[in-house]
């Protein structure tokens, strides 16, 4: 049927040779199964495979994306970008690969070879083959015809920080009016605050609630950078993303939907192996790296998304680390909710082109980030820079503790849940275990209140019944109406503790 399959151009010359004009390698980052970080010869039953898909897609420029088995494993082979993706592994690891051309040999000597892959060219100068038939040297050949037509233009690092705090601090001014008795409470530790205390608030319109200093860092480290009364968000929202590179080129090649184009941006991102960030899902766990190049119809309406998308890459809000919707592999990288195009055809259903609704997709995705539009951009927000470790006595950590001894048996808890304990047990005076089980059921009803469920009662009545089952004292202070999640959960917290000891 017309148009419905085409033929593959071969190269004759080539197939005639037996397609054995050149050797192919693959990149080793992080010392799998053993071997040595370089470059390492694919096996030689295999080479001749690669090297024939290599003079298709020179042939055949829509062909970019081959399917080939090595072994027991499958792989993804990228020849736009010279990458190798194991597509049966969960992690779907992803490296580098290049071309090595063989040269006329003297006798003699050993066969040089010159690479004409995109490999970074630390790699190319400071690592060595483990074949000692093949030598990689510095001095590349003339690329190959394809690639040649891709433009560099651009390449925008991105350095993930070390936590959210420092970010959420920088919003953080001292309170210096008086504070007044109906406002002298810390919602987070449930302690009154004086004057002589430093006491700050946000500065940030609509929002005018008043914390402990150290209370609210602490707050931060363990929730979502916001006010932990009203919820509203700390300035612009900040992503989970790794450090990484995004680099920016363009080529002649139009994606489908789009050849009235001039062209194709391509995005690259390379974002290396680490070990999770505080805010990741499973801090000091180790993920792997990944190279991803997404494509946008070169428009100015691509121009616009391209802005858009350089001010997300550096708000990090292009990937995140968690578990893979596609895989189920967890602790690896994964995309964040923007819309990109992983093919320049293949149709939408591949996350391919042609698909008229990408532009309206990518920009409502934005516009939900809080990303500004083009327009309104005028220069890439800041460069992260990397921050010291936190020490112990500027910044909590997930072990900050205190040592509590309201009971018989001693223990280290949280600051927040003893500060909770402190007014349960004064004067020595414990509740029973039926109060405890009653005064947990009422903080549940607070607690679906806060999650949106229909409670009818207001957060004031609760409280009020929440302390009239177990006694507290205050002293001379109100009592604090408990209405945000951090109070409920230390509150519920500290009577699981009682009703341990």
């Amino acid at each position: 049927m017309q148009g419905k399959y085409s033929f593959i151009e071969q190269n004759f010359t080539e197939k005639q040779r037996g397609y054995s004009g050149a050797s192919f390698q693959y990149y080793i980052d992080n010392g799998v199964d053993g071997k040595q970080n370089g470059w390492h010869d694919y096996d030689s039953d295999v080479n001749p495979y690669v090297e024939q898909l290599f003079h298709e897609y020179i042939a055949n420029p829509q062909l970019t994306n081959r399917i080939m088995t090595m072994g027991a494993f499958t792989y993804n082979i990228d020849l736009a970008q010279m990458t190798q993706t194991n597509v049966k592994h969960y992690n779907k690891t992803s490296r580098k690969i290049r071309r090595c051309v063989k040269k006329a040999q003297i006798v003699g000597q050993q066969p040089l070879v010159s690479s004409v892959s995109h490999a970074p060219a630390s790699a190319v100068s400071t690592s060595t083959a483990t074949s000692t038939a093949i030598t990689a040297v510095a001095t590349a050949a003339p690329a190959a015809p394809v690639p040649q037509t891709r433009t560099p233009n651009e390449r925008i690092p991105y350095t993930a920080p070390l936590n959210m705090i420092d970010i959420a601090m920088s919003k953080i001014v001292p309170v210096t009016d008086p504070i007044s008795e109906s406002d002298n409470t810390c919602v987070i530790c449930l302690s009154e605050m004086t004057d002589d205390e430093d006491i700050v608030q946000f500065d940030m319109p609509d929002c005018n609630h008043i914390f402990h200093h150290d209370c609210i860092k602490k707050a931060i480290q363990f929730s979502k950078p916001c006010c932990p009364t009203c919820r509203k968000p700390i300035d612009e929202v900040q992503g989970y993303s790794p450090s990484g590179t995004m680099s920016i080129s363009t080529t002649k090649r139009t994606c489908s939907g789009f050849e009235s184009s001039i062209g194709t941006i391509i995005i690259t991102y390379n974002l290396p192996s680490d070990t999770q960030k505080q805010y990741h899902p499973n801090p000091g766990v180790h993920f792997h790296g990944i190279s991803r190049s997404a494509y946008i119809p070169d428009t100015q309406e691509g121009k616009d998304v391209l802005q858009r998308l350089k001010y997300a890459w550096r708000k990090g809000l292009s990937f995140t680390v968690g578990t893979s919707m596609t895989t189920g592999a967890s602790n690896c990288i994964t995309w964040s909710s923007i819309h990109h195009k992983t093919n320049m055809h293949s149709g939408a259903i591949h996350h391919g082109f042609p698909d008229a609704n990408f532009f309206r997709n990518c920009n409502f995705e934005l516009d939900a980030l809080g990303v500004p539009e083009a327009s309104n951009i005028t220069t890439l927000p800041q460069l992260n820079q990397p921050t010291a470790a936190p020490s112990s006595s500027s910044s909590f950590s997930s072990t900050s503790s205190v040592s509590y001894a309201g009971t018989s048996n001693a223990q280290t808890l949280s600051q927040s849940v003893a500060a909770a304990l402190r007014p349960m047990t004064a004067g020595g005076a414990t509740p029973s275990h039926q109060q405890i089980q009653a005064g947990i059921t009422i903080l549940n009803e607070i607690k679906s209140k806060i999650n949106g469920h229909n409670v009818s009662e207001g957060y004031a009545s609760l409280s009020s019944r929440f302390y009239t089952v177990i006694p507290h004292s205050f002293g001379r202070r109100r009592p604090p109406v408990i209405k945000t999640s951090v109070v409920v959960q230390s509150t519920i917290d500290a009577c699981n503790y009682l009703l341990q000891n």
